[in-house]
C-alpha cells in the first residue's frame, strides 16, 4: 500500500501527540533549563531530561510504562532550527 506522506502530515488525526509537539514547538521560559539536552515530554509536561536520548527514553517508558512519551531535543540558543 502506497503512502500519501503530504496527506498524512497535514491531517493531525494520524500523530497521537500533537499536545506534545506543539508544547515543543514554542520554547517557554521553564525549558531555559533544558537547552542542550534530551527530554520526554507527555502531554504539556517535561517528564525526564538527560543528555542521551537513549538514557531519557528508558528512564520516561520507565516511569511511565504505558503511555507513549516524545523524545525531543530542546537546542542551545545559538542553534538554528529551519521547520518546513
Amino acid at each position: 500500500m502506497k503512502t500519501n506522506f503530504k496527506y498524512i502530515a497535514r491531517d493531525y488525526s494520524y500523530c497521537d501527540n500533537m499536545k506534545e509537539v506543539n508544547f515543543f514547538a514554542k520554547i517557554t521560559p521553564e525549558m531555559e533549563a533544558y537547552r542542550g539536552k534530551h527530554v520526554a515530554l507527555l502531554g504539556n509536561k517535561i517528564i525526564v531530561s538527560g543528555d542521551s536520548a537513549y538514557l531519557v527514553w528508558k528512564t520516561a517508558k520507565k516511569k511511565y510504562p504505558n503511555k507513549k512519551p516524545v523524545l525531543a531535543f530542546i537546542p542551545k540558543k545559538e542553534a538554528f532550527i529551519l521547520f518546513l
